[in-house]
């Protein structure tokens, strides 16, 4: 019975804060807020999907653990973070140094992008781009794409290829090959 209590509940949460997003308008949510419930109950964990729902109540308890984690400990480990919300070209020549490490996972080439989508091959060009010119050091996930073979040809990056289970398939089994993408010695 509480499952069922916390489900109604979480349920009003999500429809409240999938409008603040969609419209702009705003509730009883502050943006953040708002940005925290989609992304933690929607489909697959997508802003704008509908709400993930189960016949086990598994969702239920996943979300429930996941507020009761947004502790002052969780706060302090975020306190020293930068988050920003710009173009990752921007950003990756800003913060870039001989010591920094960037970790890149931009939207995927011929996928479902989700809330990401509209994301180019002249975007994916322009982020390689970027990476070939780094002092610093960078690991690049995406999938097998003819553009990224020729920048790891013609800049010495190491690749390697991994299948991947996809998550979200409606085939069970179903499988994806990610290719691992660096500037550095593994």
């Amino acid at each position: 019975m509480i499952q069922v209590i916390i489900a109604a509940f979480l349920i009003g949460f999500f429809k409240a804060a999938k409008d603040r997003l969609e419209t702009g308008r705003a509730n009883s949510f502050p943006k953040q807020g708002a940005f925290w419930v989609s992304c933690n109950q929607g489909f697959h964990h997508m802003i704008g999907s509908g709400w993930a729902f189960d016949n086990y109540g598994k969702k239920t308890r996943t979300v429930k653990n996941r507020i009761m984690s947004l502790t002052e400990e969780y706060a302090e480990r975020l306190r020293s973070t930068t988050i920003e919300h710009r173009d990752a070209n921007v950003m990756i020549d800003y913060y870039d140094s001989p010591d920094t490490f960037h970790y890149v996972d931009p939207p995927y080439l011929n996928a479902d992008q989700g809330h990401y989508g509209g994301y180019t091959e002249t975007h994916f060009e322009t982020l390689l781009k970027t990476l070939s010119k780094l002092k610093g050091k960078f690991l690049l996930s995406t999938y097998p794409h003819e553009l990224l073979s020729e920048y790891a040809a013609k800049n010495g990056w190491w690749q390697r290829e991994i299948k991947m289970h996809l998550s979200a398939s409606k085939t069970v089994g179903k499988k994806k090959v990610e290719v691992l993408t660096g500037n550095y010695a593994v």
